[in-house]
């Protein structure tokens, strides 16, 4: 699920499906105060109860890339328990490559960037 809007008051209710994909454009850089990918993980006996470990028992990591780069891992912690599954969140400001530029280290940026998903990371990225 991806939410990027100006409310803050939930950082994943009332987001899209990531597989309809996303524009991550000068409204997601300028104005939106959430800019998250959200997504859930069940294990049975893991995430099924209230378990404080449940962050040492579950290795989740999300894999991205830029064009034809290496793929890169940002290892994350869960944020909240929904139902029997554990919330992870993403925040897509922190991933965005015109965040990380200077007008002399980066081309000027594109009006926006794509999405897609995937459980694999060899087969598809957050931004292609």
């Amino acid at each position: 699920m991806t939410k990027i809007t100006r409310d803050d008051a939930d950082p994943c209710g009332g987001g899209t499906p990531v597989e309809d994909g996303f524009l991550f454009g000068t409204y997601a850089r300028q104005r939106a105060t959430t800019r998250n990918l959200c997504f859930e993980v069940w294990k049975p006996g893991v995430t099924d109860w209230d378990n404080p470990d449940v962050w040492r028992q579950l290795d989740v990591a999300i894999y991205y890339r830029f064009g034809d780069d290496s793929w890169s891992p940002q290892l994350r912690g869960p944020r909240a328990a929904v139902g029997n599954n554990a919330r992870y969140v993403l925040g897509l400001g922190g991933l965005d490559p015109s965040a990380r530029c200077t007008a002399r280290t980066c081309p000027p940026p594109s009006p926006a960037a794509s999405a897609s998903s995937s459980s694999t990371p060899s087969s598809s990225s957050i931004w292609p």
